[in-house]
């Protein structure tokens, strides 16, 4: 299918390096429900995932957080459009050993397999990692700002540790909520092969018919679509003041999100919410999507676009502010649902002749109503 490192002849070259890997394409499996268990493994590699990260496993110490909570999924906003997918999954059920074999069965399936842990002392950190480099994968991934476990401050120190005795890439996994810029400086010193960004945040829910938190009573995970715009800045952040490749994460659910992530520095892209709420078939669906907006635009190679979005960032003090511009409504086009009305505070939008019409003289220029009108039929105009 399209997407192999080879290419096809007249195809764009979708192939990416991160972290001295080679991936067939930049949309990574990311570590969650469907990359503990190797059939499900094996059906995102068919479906064309360039590589895949495991669920993170946990040593002895930590067993209990290979036990899942029932239920463990919440929809606050539906299954749909601005969706946040809250959920509570620890650590991989199996054991070290069974986590190591799935390490062995998945490398077979021809595509980079990342082994992804969390521990709490450097013993374990390390045991962890040798034990999955000696079992084939080509890299680690340290979950050490997992969402379930509280924040942490130990990113440079185990990166260090870890760097300095395994023979494969290091790849830390950030929090969110830190300054990215500033430890990403740090880990690329420390030997970081890479960084992730990010991980999930953290939070509660409240079951109102209960009147308690809900699903298993305490803390969870939450992400989804709105999370992107904290990471599309993290991302950024990160390739401005590094050169580390980054492997972004967080509110993918489209190939123009995977687009945007690449335009702002990132070298791959992991995905999982969407692929929990509508399955395997996205996957082509993206990376049809991705070769699409290449092929229009005359793009051989993702090197040629990565980060070019991220030094087009201005500091908010020195934005253009002055620009003239209102917006004029395409009668044509317009079915007459008034939304544009409803949304405008300068009463500028007026009902005429069933179809909407701006008064250029109230029209603020704000742009809201472009973006609610379900017929694109409302335009900017410079004067």
């Amino acid at each position: 299918m399209r997407g192999d490192a080879e290419g096809a002849e007249g195809m764009p070259e979708l192939s990416v390096s991160f972290g001295g890997l080679t991936f067939k394409n930049p949309l990574i499996l990311a570590p969650g429900p469907f990359s503990d268990d190797l059939k499900w493994i094996s059906r995102f590699v068919e479906a064309g995932v360039g590589g895949v990260v495991l669920k993170s496993a946990v040593p002895e110490s930590l067993a209990h957080m290979r036990r899942w909570v029932k239920p463990r999924y919440r929809l606050p906003f539906g299954p749909d459009g601005n969706f946040v997918l809250y959920s509570f999954e620890q650590a991989f059920r199996g054991s070290i050993d069974e986590y190591l074999k799935l390490i062995r069965d998945a490398k077979g399936l021809g595509v980079p397999i990342i082994a992804s842990f969390f521990a709490l002392d450097m013993d374990d950190w390390l045991e962890l990692c040798l034990g999955a480099q000696e079992a084939g994968a080509d890299a680690v991934e340290l979950d050490i700002s997992c969402p379930h476990a509280g924040a942490a401050s130990a990113y440079v120190e185990v990166t260090s540790f870890l760097a300095e005795r395994l023979k494969i890439p290091v790849i830390p996994k950030l929090s969110p909520t830190i300054d990215v810029a500033s430890v990403a400086v740090q880990l690329e010193r420390a030997g970081a092969g890479g960084v992730t960004a990010c991980n999930r945040l953290t939070g509660v829910d409240v079951d109102l018919e209960g009147m308690r938190i809900a699903m298993h009573g305490s803390y969870a995970g939450f992400g989804g679509p709105w999370s992107k715009f904290l990471i599309f800045k993290n991302v950024m952040e990160i390739h401005r003041s590094t050169s580390l490749p980054i492997s972004a994460s967080g509110g993918v659910t489209s190939h123009e999100d995977l687009i945007k992530y690449i335009l702002l520095g990132a070298s791959t892209v992991q995905v999982l919410s969407i692929f929990i709420l509508k399955g395997v078939g996205v996957v082509p669906e993206m990376l049809k999507g991705l070769e699409r907006f290449m092929e229009e635009r005359g793009i051989e190679s993702l090197d040629e676009i990565r980060g070019v979005a991220a030094y087009s960032f201005r500091d908010p003090d020195s934005v253009e502010r002055e620009v003239q511009a209102r917006f004029e409504v395409e009668a044509e086009g317009c079915v007459g649902c008034m939304r544009c009305r409803v949304v405008c505070r300068y009463e500028a939008v007026v009902e005429r002749g069933g179809k909407a019409w701006i008064d250029p003289e109230l029209c603020d220029g704000c742009g809201l109503c472009a973006e609610v009108c379900p017929r694109g039929c409302i335009r900017m105009v410079r004067f």
